[in-house]
């Protein structure tokens, strides 16, 4: 197949219905398959999803095993082989040539073995997503007081690579986990670390694709993302935000500032 894309769900349908056929629509005319992934404790929303695609030999639904995250889950639809692979998450709408202007930058680009497009708000503006590596400093500033994180805003912008244009094509350390199109076999290569339950693992991912190509942000097509920052005012998400950190610096080495 030309391409597989994972969607991760947790306790969630209707939800996600709407990403799932703006995917769908996005890849018509392509061979591939959307494959969701079902964290969610007991087979409810599995029984669901099933239902509903029952007739959709485009949409596959696999039962985790257990809630190991979202890298996890993501791991487990590559069972299914293809070219590229998409890692989409479930509050994004793709656009109708999304899918195929992917395709298209990546059969012209063989060093690339990922590539983002410009992620939006439902307003259309631009969100931030394309990172340099960060440092402790770093990620403590974007949890300051916002009369803070103002004196620091240079330090910031250059973190989000705001220093860049944001219009054209660039190489990037790591993209957000929101939207990852991939090669395939660099993907089964360097799968995610599962050590991550969740946040990280999408950076991490990132420092290891790099090994095997170019990382690149794709202005020419776009989706829109309702980017929730779920671990800002969440302790059980705050916790794993923390965790995830402290794993990633102690894997890749901590870099204060």
């Amino acid at each position: 197949m030309e391409l597989i894309a994972s969607i991760v769900v947790y306790r969630s349908f209707s939800e996600v219905l709407p990403a799932i056929e703006s995917l769908k629509r996005s890849m018509r005319g392509i061979s591939g398959r959307i494959v969701i992934i079902d964290n969610s404790d007991g087979d409810e929303y599995y029984r669901r999803f099933t239902a509903h695609f029952a007739k959709d030999k485009s949409v596959s639904v696999i039962k985790s095993p257990r809630n190991g995250g979202y890298g996890a889950g993501n791991n487990l639809a590559l069972e299914h082989k293809a070219k590229y692979h998409l890692v989409m998450n479930p509050d994004v709408i793709v656009g109708k040539d999304t899918i195929r202007s992917c395709i298209v930058y990546m059969d012209k680009h063989a060093d690339v073995v990922l590539a983002t497009p410009r992620i939006t708000d439902e307003r259309g503006v631009t969100q931030y997503l394309c990172r340099r590596f960060p440092s402790l400093f770093d990620l403590i500033l974007r949890r300051m007081p916002s009369v803070i994180r103002a004196r620091f805003a240079a330090r910031l912008g250059r973190y989000e690579m705001r220093d860049m244009p944001y219009d054209k094509s660039m190489d990037i350390d790591w993209a957000s986990g929101a939207f990852l199109f991939m090669r395939q076999d660099a993907f089964r290569a360097n799968p995610f670390d599962e050590r991550y339950f969740m946040y990280f693992e999408d950076t991490d991912l990132c420092r290891q694709l790099h090994t095997q190509g170019r990382i690149v942000y794709v202005p020419e097509t776009s989706v829109v993302h309702a980017w929730g920052k779920g671990s800002h005012g969440n302790a059980g998400l705050f916790k794993a935000h923390v965790v995830s950190m402290i794993h990633y610096f102690n894997k890749w080495g901590w870099k204060l500032w």
